[in-house]
């Protein structure tokens, strides 16, 4: 799974892109269990309200 940011769109729209190796959907739960598992990450600069606390 890759993640990637557009700091150009708006809305609330996520992009899956199946690729080759695809071989079947998986339950609300296990996709639910796989973002999680990658993990809780940091909002880019500027965006979401958050202020950087790196100087």
């Amino acid at each position: 799974m890759r993640l990637e940011f557009a700091p150009e769109r708006d809305d609330d729209t996520v992009d899956i892109i199946l690729g080759r190796a695809f071989t079947n959907l998986l339950t609300p739960t296990e996709v639910n269990q796989a973002v999680a598992g990658n993990g809780q990450r940091a909002a880019p600069p500027g965006t979401c309200g958050v202020v950087s606390t790196e100087d």
